[in-house]
């Protein structure tokens, strides 16, 4: 057993942990970053294949999303666009139950935009804040309680409008619609107001998102141990006690868990997280579903495609052509019903929609069953925002949750993450006893004393 010291140990290398880190370490505390896998990025992945670059995780970068925004700048990274004149969608599928339909996108483009035209006011009211989610509370309150299928019936959708709006909900966030909570829809298009679902996840950042963790972290002055899980978490009168699973224990005086909800549970907290951290710990957060790239065989035009979800696929989307094929990028909403690896499954769920399509190959990660995320993005179920939310951002004594989610704002996306970073470092640093008034600095300038 080895015993070591710091002022803060981060639990991830994420957007969040890495935030955290930089804004800590670079506030002269010394902090040491814990990170389970072999890599920074979190649930933040770009890989290598067929020549290219491709994200296995998070992806979605905006300029409505200001706090990645400042990272981009900050850094220097650009971004590009998906859907540039090279690579317009030159047809539109639409499986519905066993009825395939073939459509030009523009007639696809409508029947989507129609559908979000009557959530977007609903959701401008409910979340007339976005960043503070419970500024209409008595309205959210009125939403929290619907699932996404509830709340299109809600509206009045019907039949074909719903199916459609069923099937870009499942793929979006990753989870059937009945089991996501319409709040959840409400609040991603309150963040986004003036843009389009299409103008949101349209955009990716040049030389890969997890190039952005790393420069993140390369800014802070803080130690990053990668392949360091962590086993048990203790309270105690100095702060906390961190033990890795390979028996090292640091003591500091507050550990940042950037931890994702689903994969808490894999942390032994003494004394336990509040009663309300472990009813959301136990009811688990919706997503559940998959997301990868396939090598299509042949030659394909640019294609987008939507499926109903019954089936394992429910969302197509093809992305670069290659020497004798597509690479398109699918999602599912529920990684029990395809294994990705297996070709033959995905060759079969592919050709839902192209009967004659041959899978060659496959890249992507399991998040659900990834024992450090156990899900893919945030998505709340039912009646979790109003009952859980602000509880999950206490600390309970030196212990902070961090990560997008538990962020106000862009819950589920990067942004979210950064903000969820920026937030628990600075009450670390106020809790502490480091965050100096703007008048302190400027007496102890005066005085010749270190701010």
């Amino acid at each position: 057993m080895e015993r070591k010291n710091c002022d803060v140990v981060v639990v991830g290398a994420g957007f969040a942990g890495a935030v955290a880190a930089r804004e800590l370490s670079n506030n002269g505390l010394n902090v040491v970053v814990l990170e389970a896998r072999d890599r920074v990025g979190g649930r933040v992945w770009s890989s290598q294949g067929w020549g290219q670059t491709f994200e296995l995780g998070g992806q979605l970068v905006h300029w409505s999303q200001p706090h990645i925004w400042a990272e981009l700048t900050r850094y220097g990274f650009g971004i590009y666009d998906l859907h540039d004149d090279s690579h317009d969608f030159a047809t539109s599928l639409y499986l519905n139950g066993n009825h395939l339909e073939d459509m030009p996108p523009e007639e696809m483009d409508r029947r989507i935009s129609k559908g979000f035209k009557r959530i977007v006011p609903v959701a401008e009211n409910v979340f007339e804040r976005p960043y503070e989610p419970f500024f209409r509370e008595s309205d959210l309150q009125r939403v929290d309680h619907l699932t996404m299928t509830e709340g299109l019936t809600q509206l009045g959708m019907q039949n074909d409008e719903r199916d459609i709006m069923d099937a870009v909900l499942s793929g979006a966030f990753s989870a059937p619609a009945e089991n996501g909570a319409y709040s959840q829809c409400l609040r991603r298009l309150a963040t986004g107001r003036g843009y389009s679902t299409g103008d949101i996840i349209r955009f990716r950042v040049r030389g890969g998102f997890q190039a952005v963790v790393e420069a993140i972290l390369e800014d802070a002055r803080a130690d990053v141990l990668l392949e360091t899980a962590v086993a048990r978490i203790e309270q105690i009168d100095e702060g906390v006690r961190v033990h890795t699973v390979s028996d090292t224990i640091w003591t500091a005086k507050s550990a940042v868990v950037t931890v994702p909800v689903n994969a808490l549970p894999g942390i032994d907290f003494i004394p336990p997280l509040s009663e309300s951290k472990r009813a959301m710990m136990d009811e688990r957060q919706a997503t559940q579903g998959i997301m990868f790239f396939v090598h299509l065989l042949g030659e394909y035009e640019p294609l987008m495609a939507l499926a109903s979800s019954e089936h394992p696929l429910t969302w197509m989307e093809t992305r670069a052509k290659i020497d004798g094929g597509m690479i398109a990028q699918v999602l599912g909403p529920d990684a029990e019903r395809l294994d990705m690896t297996d070709l033959g499954q995905v060759q079969a769920a592919v050709r839902q929609w192209l009967p004659n399509a041959i899978v060659a190959g496959t890249l992507g990660h399991d998040w659900v069953h990834d024992p450090f995320s156990r899900e893919t993005w945030a998505i709340a179920r039912p009646g979790q925002l109003v009952k859980y939310h602000r509880d999950l951002a206490n600390p309970e004594g030196g212990v902070y949750l961090a990560g997008t989610d538990y962020a106000n704002g862009w819950y589920g996306y990067v942004d979210g993450a950064i903000e969820s970073g920026l937030s628990v470092a600075h009450k670390i640093k106020r809790d502490l006893g480091g965050a100096q008034t703007l008048s302190a600095r400027h007496t102890n300038a005066a005085l010749g004393q270190p701010t």
